[in-house]
């Protein structure tokens, strides 16, 4: 790489052959500094003879390395952005050392060039390479370092500004945005560098550059690397980075020869020396000449592009013949009036693959094995409809969503309906992006088994430090789920005649009966208990009596099955059994008909809702919302599931929603123990003092507070 430093401007570095020394510290040359990062040991010396350029050189022995690198290094100077320079030192060294520019923008920030590699030598050698001025820096140094046990001397530095370049080969007429694009030319400054092009590394690994002059793809010309040793980060040639818009489609292509598999990565700044990244891709071997392709869209604060093929590992990368060309991305229609989805029926095809709908994502997480389509037929509305396809499964989910929109100030409620047909029961989440970088995902149905279309809808409240939402109607099971023509609007619920909040608690704990109980006394509060029969006199779990006394008490008792089972596991005389006898134990302890059921883990299906039905008037599940009359369902009640982590603020709010929208809140307990690890699981749990603080603030709010049945009554003679 090395090659003569031109003299075409006056030396920008001071006391550039160290003759100088500092007055304060006679160990160090004026105007230089020193420094070292990593595990390693070093020792700088300031040596009086011997020097390549009068008396005076610059010397540091590393002896012993694990990592980073040690340096003399010039004061930074004044750069401008854009512009090139020449630099060049003499030096000796017992191993292979690296030059690296370091340029920083004025405020702290610092980019990094790699000028290349020196090989060891024994005399005086000199070293010159270019360097190109990046957008935003105002300063630059230059690291010649050692990073290997050894020793490196340098003296007599040279930085200049470089001679005006001739103008590269203009881009190919009418479409490559890429300034010699197949290498053919020479840099003037370096004739071991392609005008317009530059050379960088990161990490630990080594690496060798060469521009070769014969067997080029098209031309003579092409690029190589060469990475003997590997531990991390990368090595790459790319193409000065040019301008590029937002709303524009960029096609990049290249043709490569190589001997590992190497990557693809696009390169973004916003001309104050912030980069983003973006992966497109990962070419395969090829021992022949080979065409990679790929397409991207500049994120919003992108200025300018480059594009990296890349190697990471042990082999050899060839590249040439390379092409950037951009098109006008179509937008997708807007939402419709009153939706706030993009692109709601899946009609526009992403301009950058058309095997996706634009706006829209697709994902998966567990061990399961899904396969998405894009259908062009077969749709609810229009001609096109997504479908997934669960070939195996063990676990996670997979599933088609639109990209999250933005939560406007002071909506509390949002509608979604889509349609879909299903050969397995789905299930539905609202999935929010919340102010504090958290995720929290909101259970809002269950949508059943259809061969035909049908319309799943529900609403959901807006969690308060929400920034944006989407929907997640999911299939976790081997089975297929095909979906269409969906919306999402701001929702006014249509109220009853006053708020109505309700008290539940699961599963029979002890900790309810001897911490729950007195707290409700306290407020002159009823609840509603949902007892698993089996589990009844078992430890941990309250005794036959102490369940008559909550009805003694005025309290509601209802059934959570015998055993708690997933009901949608079950066969048909399984899941009779555990709704049938739960119901009639009750019955027969209490004297009086039992007609609520709370689903265990508040899962269920067709089955077991048409099970549900031949013995219970309602049933309640764990999916979050408010009951309204507009939306009422007698079998899907919704709640709000109090956890270790609700606040008493939550709670409070949760009162004041249910109080402005004349709604039906029922808030889901288990167990109430003062223990770090109680019965039921930390999660589920809270406190004495936290039900305390909770029944107050609903006791303050003067909201009315009914058990199940006598609100389920209530709100029955209103529909």
């Amino acid at each position: 790489m090395a090659s003569s430093a031109s003299a075409d401007s006056p030396n920008l570095i001071a006391n550039a052959s160290v003759e100088t020394a500092d007055p304060s510290n006679s160990a160090q040359p004026q105007s230089w500094l020193k420094d070292n990062w990593g595990t390693n040991k070093e020792t700088y010396t300031y040596l009086k003879t011997g020097a390549e350029d009068g008396t005076h050189a610059v010397k540091v022995q590393m002896t012993s390395y694990t990592s980073g690198d040690a340096k003399w290094y010039f004061t930074p100077v004044n750069v401008t952005a854009g512009s090139q320079y020449n630099f060049s030192d003499y030096y000796q060294g017992t191993v292979a050392t690296d030059v690296v520019a370091q340029f920083d923008d004025g405020n702290g920030n610092y980019t990094y060039q790699d000028l290349g590699a020196a090989a060891k030598s024994t005399t005086w050698k000199q070293y010159a390479a270019s360097l190109t001025v990046p957008a935003g820096a105002v300063h630059v140094t230059v690291f010649h370092l050692i990073e290997s046990v050894g020793t490196l001397t340098t003296d007599n530095f040279s930085l200049t500004a470089a001679a005006p370049v001739t103008p590269p080969p203009p881009p190919t007429p009418g479409s490559n945005l890429i300034a010699n694009q197949s290498v053919e030319t020479a840099s003037p400054n370096n004739s071991a560098m392609p005008q317009s092009w530059l050379q960088d590394k990161w990490g630990t690994n080594k690496v060798t550059y060469s521009y070769p002059t014969t067997g080029g793809q098209d031309g003579k010309r092409s690029v190589k690397l060469q990475m003997t040793s590997y531990t991390s980060g990368d090595a790459k040639w790319y193409f000065t980075p040019v301008a590029v818009q937002q709303n524009t489609l960029y096609t990049y292509s290249d043709y490569y020869q190589s001997n590992v598999a190497s990557d693809v990565v696009v390169q973004f700044d916003d001309g104050n020396g912030n980069y983003t990244y973006q992966d497109l891709g990962s070419p395969a071997t090829s021992t022949a000449w080979k065409q990679f392709t790929a397409t991207f869209t500049p994120p919003s604060t992108a200025v300018h592009a480059t594009v990296f093929h890349l190697l990471a590992k042990v082999g050899t990368l060839t590249t040439d013949n390379f092409s950037l060309t951009s098109s006008t991305v179509t937008p997708p229609p807007p939402p419709p009036p009153g939706n706030a989805i993009t692109n709601p029926s899946v009609e526009t095809p992403d301009p950058t693959n058309s095997a996706m709908p634009q706006s829209w994502l697709h994902d998966n997480w567990g061990t399961n094995t899904p396969t998405y389509t894009y259908l062009n037929g077969g749709a609810e509305d229009g001609s096109r409809a997504m479908q997934i396809q669960m070939t195996s499964y063990t676990s996670g989910d997979a599933k088609w969503y639109f990209k999250p929109v933005t939560v406007p100030a002071g909506t509390t409620q949002y509608a979604f309906s889509d349609y879909y047909k299903a050969s397995v029961s789905t299930m539905a989440y609202a999935v929010f992006d919340m102010s504090d970088g958290s995720t929290l995902y909101q259970i809002i149905g269950q949508p059943g088994v259809s061969a035909n279309w049908q319309k799943f809808a529900t609403n959901f409240t807006v969690p308060a430090g929400a920034v944006d939402v989407t929907v997640y109607h999911l299939i976790n099971q081997v089975g297929t789920l095909t979906t269409d023509n969906f919306s999402l609007a701001p929702y006014t619920p249509t109220g009853f005649n006053r708020p109505i909040v309700t008290l539940t608690f699961d599963d029979g704990y002890q900790s309810t009966y001897d911490n729950g109980l007195p707290e409700l006394n306290k407020y002159g509060f009823k609840s509603t208990q949902y007892i698993i029969t089996g589990l009844v006199g078992q430890p941990n779990y309250m005794t036959k009596s102490e369940v008559l006394a909550w009805n003694t008490g005025g309290h509601d008792v209802e059934s959570h099955t015998v055993t708690h089972p997933d009901l949608t596991q079950l066969t048909a005389a399984q899941l009779t059994t555990e709704l049938s006898q739960s119901q009639s134990t009750l019955q027969s302890w209490l004297g009086k008909p039992v007609k609520d059921l709370e689903y265990p883990y508040g899962l269920y299906n067709d089955a077991v809702l048409n099970t549900t039905k031949q013995y219970y008037t309602m049933a309640r599940g764990v999916e979050d919302g408010f009951n309204s009359k507009d939306s009422f369902n007698p079998y899907d009640i919704k709640v709000q599931n109090v956890f270790d982590t609700t606040t008493t603020a939550q709670i409070s709010a949760w009162v004041a929603q249910a109080q402005a929208s004349n709604t039906w809140l029922v808030l889901v307990y288990h167990s109430v123990d003062p223990s770090a690890n109680p019965p039921g699981g930390a999660e589920d749990n809270v406190t004495p003092a936290q039900l305390d603080a909770e029944l107050a603030v609903i006791k303050a709010s003067g909201v009315t507070v009914e058990t199940m049945q006598q609100a389920f009554a209530e709100v029955q003679s209103q529909l």
